[in-house]
């Protein structure tokens, strides 16, 4: 993620892209908060870019998680 940013294509598909399998590494290491971090910043990056399907995937990990806890 930081190599995206340090490229200044932080607001791409491809930043998103990233956060989200991030995201999925840290919810298979059950670190939640860390998660929902990267689940909450893909989901804007995909809305920002007119992916819904994206943003929606994003947004039922984030249901998800909210209610295992």
């Amino acid at each position: 993620a930081a190599l995206y940013r340090s490229n200044g294509q932080g607001a791409s598909v491809d930043m998103a892209k990233a956060l989200r399998l991030i995201a999925l590494a840290l919810d298979a290491l059950r670190r939640p908060d860390a998660a929902r971090a990267a689940w909450t910043a893909a989901r804007a990056l995909y809305a920002e870019t007119g992916i819904a399907a994206g943003a929606a995937e994003c947004e039922a990990r984030l249901e998800g998680a909210s209610t295992s806890s």
